[in-house]
């Protein structure tokens, strides 16, 4: 089990920004797609086109624009944070964070990785990606029994399947660490990243985000040792394990850092 504190350098963000000053992170082709990050945007487009899939400039300005659609924008303040983590296939992994000053008695704010499919995904509304589109419920399920956080979670009980597990996860699937309360939620299998891989076998990452207003914005890490038996994924795998296209977070955090973020900020200062 590992334990992450979301980190991020600061970068304000005008609302059609000005690159000049744009530091670029990491940049490649995977599954048809040109995937760039730098400190002011990620993005993702057809690699053969102009056509975008991902945009997390589009994607923030989305979400602030509904949060204050009903007034506030001149009283609330927000920050949207993109770490990229792996590329593999048209499979894109974030660690996304947001938080907002929206009139409560506490800011809002959460932390957590999103993975989408860029395939069927569009800028401001990016398709979220599932490990159920490439393992079974029985891989997931011996997988999930092995790890020590859902061992300490389930106290000796034995649920016979997947979907078993995933009932009892959902319902009472809050875990302790560090004083903090950390939840696996109805949809874990959607915030996932690719760390590392070997010949059928690929090392992911889960984020358990907080379950406590006390922890807000806090998240932590599970580690699964899933086999790969997806012809399409296995190729991918050994793709991005080699650099040629696509990229795995192990190697991703080796090369920019584990600090390195694109941090969105609104209103925009002028």
């Amino acid at each position: 089990m590992f334990h992450v504190h979301s980190l991020s350098i600061v970068l304000a963000l005008a609302l059609t920004p000005h690159l000049a000053n744009s530091q670029r992170l990491w940049q490649g082709e995977s599954g048809g797609f040109q995937i760039t990050w730098s400190s002011t945007n990620l993005t993702a487009r057809q690699a053969s086109g102009t056509s975008m899939a991902f945009d997390a400039v589009a994607a923030s300005k989305a979400n602030w624009q509904d949060w204050t659609k009903e007034g506030g924008a001149e009283k609330y303040s927000a920050e949207f944070d993109y770490q990229l983590l792996s590329v593999v296939g048209p499979i894109i992994s974030v660690q996304y964070g947001e938080e907002c000053d929206c009139g409560g008695a506490h800011p809002m704010e959460f932390t957590g990785f999103s993975a989408f499919n860029l395939s069927k995904s569009l800028p401001q509304k990016p398709i979220d990606a599932s490990l159920l589109d490439y393992f079974s419920p029985e891989v997931l399920y011996a997988a999930l029994m092995k790890d020590p956080v859902v061992v300490a979670i389930l106290h000796e009980r034995k649920p016979a399947s997947f979907t078993a597990l995933s009932d009892i996860l959902e319902k009472d699937g809050n875990y302790t660490h560090s004083d903090c309360e950390y939840a696996f939620g109805s949809d874990f299998v959607k915030h996932f990243a690719f760390y590392d891989s070997r010949p059928g076998v690929v090392d992911v990452r889960i984020s358990l985000s907080h379950a406590v207003e006390t922890c807000r914005g806090s998240f932590i890490q599970v580690g699964l040792e899933l086999s790969v038996t997806d012809a399409s994924l296995k190729a991918a795998l050994a793709e991005a394990k080699l650099g040629r296209h696509g990229i795995l977070m192990k190697e991703l955090r080796r090369k920019v850092g584990p600090d390195a973020a694109t941090t969105l900020s609104f209103p925009v200062a002028h």
